[in-house]
C-alpha cells in the first residue's frame, strides 16, 4: 500500500512539474514527434510520387501515412521510456536535489512506477494527435485502435524497464 502511495505522490510531483507551463506541456509533447515525421514524409514523396514506385513490401501510397504515424508514435514512446529516468536525474542533479532524493526513506520502484506515470500523462496529447492522424486515413476498427495502445504501453514499460 505504501508502494502506491509513493508512487502516486511521486507522479502527482512529476505531473505538475511537467504541467507549470501549460503552452510548453503541449508544444513539446507534439513537436519532436511531429519533427520526426519530417524525413519519412520527404521519403514518402519522392518514393511513392516521384519515382513512380506503386508498393514497398506491403507498404502502398494508400497505407504509408498510417504506417508511419503509427511507427512514428512508436518511436515517441520508445524514446520516451528509454530516456526518461536519465532526464529526470541530470534535472534534479541541476536543481541539486538528488541527494535529499537518495536520503528520502521511499521505495526506489514507487519511483520509477511515479515517474512512468507521469511520463505516460505527459505522453496523452500526442497519443490522441497521432490516432486521429492515423484515423484521417485509415478508420480502425475498436479493438484494433485498443490493442494499439495496449502495444504501445508495453513498448513503454519494455523500454522504461531498460534504463
Amino acid at each position: 500500500m505504501t508502494l502506491i502511495k509513493e508512487s502516486l505522490a511521486i507522479m502527482e510531483k512529476e505531473t505538475k512539474l511537467n504541467l507549470r507551463f501549460k503552452f510548453s506541456f503541449v508544444v513539446s509533447s507534439l513537436t519532436n514527434p511531429v519533427l520526426a515525421l519530417i524525413p519519412f514524409l520527404l521519403v514518402y514523396y519522392g518514393f511513392f510520387h516521384f519515382s513512380g514506385a506503386t508498393s514497398f513490401a506491403e507498404v502502398n501510397q494508400n497505407n504509408y501515412v498510417n504506417f508511419l504515424v503509427l511507427g512514428m508514435l512508436v518511436n515517441a514512446f520508445f524514446y520516451t521510456g528509454l530516456y526518461m529516468f536519465y532526464s529526470k536525474f541530470m534535472n534534479e542533479k541541476y536543481w541539486k536535489t538528488m541527494e535529499a532524493i537518495f536520503l528520502t526513506p521511499i521505495n526506489y520502484l514507487s519511483m520509477v512506477f511515479g515517474i512512468s506515470a507521469s511520463e505516460i500523462i505527459r505522453m496523452i496529447p500526442t497519443i490522441i494527435v497521432f490516432m486521429a492522424i492515423s484515423a484521417l486515413f485509415i478508420v480502425p476498427n475498436p479493438l484494433v485502435f485498443l490493442l494499439v495502445l495496449v502495444v504501445l504501453f508495453l513498448v513503454f514499460l519494455i523500454s522504461s524497464g531498460l534504463d
